[in-house]
């Protein structure tokens, strides 16, 4: 699964759920070297293009509730398991917490978010 990822309708660049389970967020390069952007996240900076490890799947539940009902009847609502914030997030990514929006871009050709 891949979730291509905007910050203020640029593309910022893409999380990847491997098959082991783990999560990878690499930046889009010309993102990462536009002069003047902000970081993502602090615990992912920019100036490393591939993250790995549990900062890029933290990232991700802090952009979800924190309510484990919501999540249940989420995870119920869309097939998904409600503990798997990529699964999650490629239904209800596009209205994520402030200026980030998510994208399931599997088996498409960079989309773009909906304003």
């Amino acid at each position: 699964m891949k979730l291509t990822t905007y910050l203020n309708g640029t593309r910022v660049g893409w999380f990847e759920q491997l098959k082991s389970g783990a999560v990878v967020l690499e930046y889009d390069r010309a993102w990462q070297e536009a002069a003047g952007r902000r970081e993502l996240s602090w615990s992912l900076p920019k100036s490393r293009r591939r993250h790995t490890g549990r900062e890029p799947v933290n990232y991700l539940w802090n952009l979800l509730p924190d309510n484990g009902d919501v999540l249940e009847r989420w995870g119920r609502r869309f097939g998904v398991s409600p503990w798997n914030p990529m699964a999650l997030l490629a239904y209800v990514g596009l209205d994520a917490a402030g200026a980030v929006q998510l994208v399931d871009s599997e088996g498409h050709d960079d989309p773009e978010p909906s304003r």
